[in-house]
């Protein structure tokens, strides 16, 4: 799993830019990722397992 979170690190870094990204920490390679990997009713949780309410549209 570690390899595949890895990989999806840095192909979210390569191509994507997150509205709340700033420029300056991405050009220097210090963006942090952050990679869902499930979630059930209004819990979201990451590769690390750090649990979240998914409410950030909503809001």
């Amino acid at each position: 799993m570690l390899d595949q979170s890895n990989e999806l690190a840095a192909w979210d870094r390569d191509h994507f830019f997150h509205p709340s990204t700033h420029m300056g920490t991405h050009a220097r390679g210090e963006s942090p990722t952050r990679i869902m990997a499930g979630g059930e009713g209004v819990t979201v949780w990451d590769n690390n397992g750090r649990k979240s309410l998914d409410a950030f549209a909503g809001l």
